[in-house]
């Protein structure tokens, strides 16, 4: 065995160069692996945390149109910790100066904070204030994507009327991590968002005083 040890350093030897990038190769590969199971599992623990933090919803149910006294009713269900109604309603963003159409989606919130589902987490600005119909909190993708800011105005075109919206937030929620418009493969902020808007003011604009389209339970 010590003839056949002492061939195979000579071969290496011979070989060195050739041996030395193979070695150079594995430890790259080995360190890659490794800090990509670090990354992913780090990334993982931060989704959970904020998924929790955020009451991210287990299950969605959307309607054309319900009593609100369904949320009672589905919060009785064994199994069911908390169960929420909203509205959502999908608008056009009226951009005179922009060929292409822009979307958005207004989802619901309540006025006074009491929402346990799916909250809102504010990067800047504030929530939507009673009594103020026309305040909403935008989502933090279209507002990079747009350069859009507290302070912003624009049209919404909701049933072919108008409202006039003004940010006076910017946020993020769990559900809607990636927005994706309807009929669209890939997300796209610069077309398509979602913006945050109180409940009353929703209720008034969609016709749905009492009602809810959106039910969302933990």
């Amino acid at each position: 065995m010590r003839a056949l040890d002492l061939k195979l350093m000579r071969d290496l030897w011979r070989m060195r160069g050739q041996a030395l990038a193979i070695a150079v190769v594995l430890a790259a590969a080995s360190a890659t692996f490794i800090l990509s199971a670090g990354v992913h599992r780090s990334m993982t623990i931060t989704r959970d945390a904020y998924y929790a933090t955020n009451h991210f919803t287990d299950v969605t149910a959307n309607m054309t149109r319900a009593p609100s006294s369904i949320v009672g009713r589905a919060a009785r269900i064994e199994g069911v910790q908390e169960a929420q109604g909203s509205i959502i309603q999908y608008a056009i963003l009226d951009y005179p100066d922009r060929v292409d159409a822009v979307r958005a989606l207004l989802q619901s919130v309540d006025e006074n904070g009491r929402d346990r589902i799916n909250v809102v987490t504010l990067k800047s600005g504030r929530m939507p204030a009673q009594g103020q119909p026309g305040e909403v909190v935008i989502d933090e993708a279209f507002a990079l994507a747009n350069d859009v800011s507290e302070g912003h105005e624009v049209d919404a075109i909701i049933y072919g009327r108008k409202l006039r919206l003004k940010v006076v937030g910017v946020g993020l929620a769990p559900n809607y991590v990636n927005a994706l418009a309807p009929g669209d493969i890939i997300p796209d902020d610069t077309r398509f968002g979602v913006l945050w808007i109180g409940r009353e003011a929703l209720e008034a604009a969609t016709d749905r005083s009492q009602a809810i389209n959106t039910l969302t339970v933990k």
